[in-house]
């Protein structure tokens, strides 16, 4: 008949740390309100949706901002606007201001729309002539 081995007091006491440590981290995962985890967790919300959009500037309004293409960021199409006339020359914000807007290729008058990473806006200065 074998005997059972019963572990040494070395054994329970390092079993007894581990199961105390889990146990504390447990309750402290509990007492984090959601709250402070979006404070402890990487950036805050408004960054989390803020998108990068590519705009297109056509004609007048290119040749006043001084490039055809730009990145800029916003979680809106007039936040979009605001941070590409923001380092821009009074009369490139004169120009894009005065421009219709296309998001992804489709008229855009809201601009409260909502954005979202990729999307595309077009400045389209008026044209004249015929």
């Amino acid at each position: 008949m074998t005997t059972p081995t019963t572990p040494s007091r070395g054994a329970h006491a390092a079993q007894d740390t581990r199961i105390a440590q889990a146990t504390q981290d447990t309750q402290a995962a509990q007492a984090t309100t959601p709250a402070e985890a979006s404070v402890t967790g990487s950036g805050s919300a408004a960054e989390d949706r803020t998108a990068t959009i590519t705009v297109r500037l056509f004609a007048g309004a290119a040749a006043e901002y001084g490039s055809d293409t730009a990145l800029v960021r916003g979680s809106t199409v007039a936040e979009a606007i605001a941070d590409l006339t923001s380092g821009a020359s009074p009369q490139a914000a004169t120009a894009i201001e005065r421009s219709s807007l296309l998001v992804n290729a489709v008229s855009c008058t809201d601009h409260s729309r909502a954005l979202k990473d990729g999307d595309r806006i077009d400045v389209l200065p008026p044209f004249a002539g015929g």
